[in-house]
């Protein structure tokens, strides 16, 4: 007799799954289950399923892993090799980071702080750098080429072999910085 009557709970549980799965792409907003066992009858109501929340804003990627600068600080991270390019980054911290390799491509850094960072080999072109704190940063063999360098710091920052065409220096602090004598031809032919 115990092994019929787990049989036959078994039996309608199985039922209910499956009952439970129609009711569900039929779209039945609530549903009630009615269970007789041979001991008792009980009521079961099932609430009806949460509405589905709205999909988020998409957010910036780096290497196909999504995430949100959003009140991040980035002082000191590694994001060697990522793609930024074209984002709004301004006014972020991104002191002594490293940001080797990093495309950061028409991105926005106005008011950013880099200085002490490792940028080398990093693309800024096309980049708004204006008003920028490169202090004592990296960034040997870098592309600046077409950026906006106004009111950047950029003092004891390693500028060797970096590109400079058609960068915008205004206003540029470049006081005690290691600069290569190609690099040097590319700012004096900004003045």
């Amino acid at each position: 007799m115990k092994n019929e009557f787990k049989f036959a709970i078994v039996g309608t549980v199985a039922g209910l799954l499956l009952w439970g799965v129609w009711a569900v792409t039929n779209n039945k907003s609530e549903t009630t289950i009615t269970i007789n066992t041979p001991e008792s009858s009980s009521v079961m109501p099932i609430p009806p399923e949460p509405p589905t929340p709205p999909t988020p804003p998409s957010t910036p990627t780096t290497n196909n892993h999504k995430f949100n600068l959003k009140d991040v600080d980035l002082s000191g991270v590694n994001l060697s090799g990522s793609d930024l390019s074209g984002l709004n980054l301004t006014g972020k911290d991104f002191s002594g980071a490293n940001l080797e390799n990093v495309n950061l491509k028409g991105a926005n850094l106005k008011d950013s702080d880099l200085s002490g960072a490792n940028l080398s080999k990093t693309n800024f072109s096309g980049a708004n750098l204006t008003s920028v704190d490169l202090s004592g940063a990296n960034i040997e063999s870098s592309d600046l080429s077409q950026s906006n360098l106004t009111d950047a710091d950029l003092s004891g920052a390693n500028m060797q072999k970096v590109n400079l065409n058609g960068a915008i220096l205004k206003n540029t602090d470049l006081e005690g910085a290691n600069i290569d004598e190609e690099t040097m031809k590319q700012i004096a032919s900004h003045k």
